[in-house]
């Protein structure tokens, strides 16, 4: 399953989160901004969040690697799917 929202993309296959980084502008600062909170969240595990399982990249090219973060899924709804529209 996809996950929805979201810059990058993020798939869900039961308690396991797989996130890839690539094709925008942005993919490196994303990437080292979402790894650099994996290493605090490492050292506080009363925080409800993710924990990182593994990470990786698919290509060993250095301007387009796409790597990727494997985290646990956090349980309950996306706040996508509680949001209720209003017109």
């Amino acid at each position: 399953m996809a996950g929805t929202g979201g810059t990058f993309p993020t798939y869900v296959y039961g308690d396991v989160v797989v996130k890839l980084f690539g094709h925008l502008t942005s993919w490196r600062g994303g990437h080292l901004a979402e790894r650099a909170a994996q290493n605090l969240l490492a050292t506080d595990f009363a925080i409800a969040a993710p924990r990182l399982l593994g990470e990786g990249r698919l290509f060993d090219d250095p301007v387009a690697s796409w790597p990727y973060l494997i985290t646990t899924r956090m349980p309950g709804a996306s706040l996508e799917s509680t949001t209720e529209v209003t017109a």
